[in-house]
């Protein structure tokens, strides 16, 4: 996680852009995190220090895991639940297979969302 936030294109945008950029973090998870951690939404990335960072980072690692885990350690787990779920025999797990829509919308017009999304890469 460390290394993400040592990215150098984060100098310029605020806290709160970062944030938003890791996959699983909304606005109430980003209002969590910067209430325990002490950080102000508004201000620059480039203003937190190297210490703050690593604070950061260990207390992301220690605090989001298992349903709740942002950033890689959440795209692995879900993609390992879709595998697993994509394993069983079952309707909606054989129209997620051929790439369909598996919640009952129409497939004539409009399923071309779930095309590309339940591709199985």
């Amino acid at each position: 996680m460390l290394s993400f936030f040592l990215n150098p294109s984060f100098s310029t945008i605020s806290v709160y852009q970062v944030f938003l950029r890791i996959p699983n973090v909304g606005k109430n998870k980003l209002n969590f995190i910067c209430k325990h951690v002490g950080l102000l939404k508004n201000s620059k990335w480039s203003s937190i220090t190297d210490k703050q960072l690593q604070k950061l980072a260990v207390w992301f690692e220690e605090t989001f895991v298992h349903k709740n885990a942002v950033g890689p350690d959440y795209k692995k787990n879900q993609k390992e639940h879709m595998l697993l779920f994509k394993s069983l025999r079952n309707f909606k797990s054989y129209r997620l297979n051929n790439g369909l829509p598996a919640r009952g919308q129409h497939t004539k017009n409009n399923a071309k969302t779930a095309r590309k999304l339940n591709k199985l890469k």
